[in-house]
């Protein structure tokens, strides 16, 4: 083993996320287990320092490859052969899918151009070479975007929960752009903050919302898509964010001389998903139309769902939140020609071709008695559908998997004395479900 390899952060950061995410480990489950915080653990991810080797023998063990591609941040060939395979993975409602593999495709796009006439900026006020490139465009919840950004910093607040985003500057580049020497000054004033937006944050949110209006069709007026700003701080709490909703995570990687630090760009998720719906931003959002098979949903017959309730005249309206009669810890319950088959867990199934997975669920508890729902009046929330033969649920078993004919994108449909009344997205809700009413 040749210990005086030279390693490259930011490489051995992707390697150790790609080997966490293929285990399904969280950051704290993995710090957990080397005895480190998941703070450490997300600057390892981030590329900004490297483990030391004690750290480096321990992951190796856990993750069953060479300690040279560790040390190195070569992705072992075993890593690449299973992200060509069908994955089965655990969804977590928690912290729920919003965006296909498309539209974060899109994003990326966007800020590959933003990233070149961010140089531009850059090179007008350093007197050194300077490069902004694009690391990740990655969905999180809010909490977890706080904890990955230093205690103090840059934070630009632009009208996050009307939607819109937010602007975080890691300080040692913010100082740069202000020409403060960061080990002399390290504390972040508010006279720093406000001619650090004055000089260059305010030109940046400019040309970013400049670039999303000319990805529109011009349908909906620039001024109705602008989003202001609002507030400025060193610290997460300016944001003022629910931490358990979802956001859309861009990190710039800004390198100037021979620093390195982060540019983070976070987004409401409604940003991109209700702001910019049908402005054309996302290209196949109005080229795409579906015309569904008329018989196609009859003919299901196996339905993965929150459960059944009682029809007390309940009516559905946009943005309501309507709280479930089950536990969180029960799971999703599979039903076969209204007959409950047993209870299990929500599951997404993919492969590398695939734009968005398909539902599915893994069986924890088949139903030790019948129950048939045969109730007239009745209220479902369906996660997916399918159709199925008596063979197929004959062989469903405790730990089995059973593959839906949706695509995980698709919102959960609110179903009421057999018929779609409405679409929603789950939430949790203390310890219950919940779902949230789209449309």
């Amino acid at each position: 083993m040749d210990l005086n390899i030279t390693m490259d952060p930011r490489k051995v950061g992707i390697l150790i996320n790609k080997l966490r995410t293929q285990k399904q480990m969280t950051q704290k489950q993995l710090a957990e287990k080397l005895g480190v915080t998941d703070k450490a653990v997300s600057k390892w991810e981030r590329g900004e320092c490297c483990p030391d080797i004690s750290l480096m023998l321990m992951m190796r063990d856990l993750f069953n490859v060479e300690i040279e591609d560790l040390m190195q941040g070569n992705i072992p060939e075993s890593v690449q052969k299973d992200q060509s395979r069908n994955k089965i993975r655990l969804y977590d409602f928690k912290r729920p899918s919003i965006f296909s593999k498309y539209e974060l495709r899109s994003i990326a796009i966007l800020f590959e151009l933003l990233s070149h006439r961010l140089e531009t900026e850059f090179s007008k006020i350093f007197d050194s070479s300077c490069a902004v490139s694009l690391v990740c465009v990655d969905e999180l919840t809010c909490e977890e975007f706080i904890r990955s950004i230093p205690q103090s910093c840059f934070l630009y607040n632009y009208s996050y929960n009307e939607p819109g985003f937010a602007i975080q500057v890691d300080t040692s580049i913010g100082k740069r752009l202000i020409k403060q020497n960061c080990a002399e000054y390290p504390k972040v004033t508010a006279f720093d903050l406000e001619v650090l937006k004055h000089f260059f944050i305010d030109e940046v949110a400019r040309q970013l919302q400049e670039a999303i209006y000319n990805k529109t069709d011009k349908s909906v007026p620039k001024e109705k898509l602008y989003r202001e700003f609002t507030a400025s701080g060193d610290h997460y709490l300016v944001l003022d964010q629910n931490g358990s909703s979802m956001c859309c995570l861009v990190t710039l990687e800004c390198s100037v001389g021979n620093d390195k630090a982060m540019l983070n760009f976070q987004f409401n998720k409604d940003y991109f998903k209700r702001l910019l719906k049908n402005t054309g931003f996302f290209a196949n959002e109005k080229q795409l139309k579906t015309l569904s098979n008329i018989k196609k949903a009859a003919n299901h017959n196996t339905f993965v769902e929150f459960g059944r309730f009682s029809d007390e005249e309940m009516t559905f309206s946009p943005d309501e939140v309507i709280v479930l009669d089950r536990n969180c810890s029960q799971g999703v319950m599979l039903v076969y020609n209204n007959k409950l088959i047993g209870d299990g867990e929500a599951v997404f199934i993919s492969d590398s071709s695939m734009d968005a997975p398909n539902w599915g669920i893994r069986m924890k508890r088949i139903a030790d008695k019948e129950i048939i729902f045969d109730e007239k009046d009745y209220i479902a929330v369906r996660l997916a559908s399918r159709i199925c033969s008596d063979e197929e649920i004959q062989k469903v078993e405790e730990g089995s998997v059973l593959e839906m004919a949706d695509p995980m994108r698709n919102p959960v449909a609110i179903i009421k004395n057999g018929k779609k009344v409405a679409h929603g997205e789950i939430v949790i809700c203390g310890e219950n479900f919940g779902v949230r009413i789209n449309e």
